[in-house]
């Protein structure tokens, strides 16, 4: 377990064309692209890496 183990952290999601910028406790990551021929519309899939994780508060928003 990290360091912040237990504690909630918040992420926020933007994208935007092919591009996808991600940001922890509003500290941006480097920013990743969406596969070529990826579905624009679709379901919205949340996982965690198999030790277990609370999902609260999302909201998806169309941001035109």
């Amino acid at each position: 377990a990290g360091p912040d183990a237990g504690k909630w952290a918040r992420h926020r999601i933007r994208v935007s064309g092919l591009e996808v910028v991600i940001w922890v406790n509003e500290k941006e990551q480097p920013a990743l692209k969406v596969a070529e021929g990826a579905p624009a519309k679709g379901p919205l899939i949340l996982l965690d890496s198999g030790g277990g994780v609370d999902f609260a508060n999302i909201f998806v928003r169309n941001l035109n």
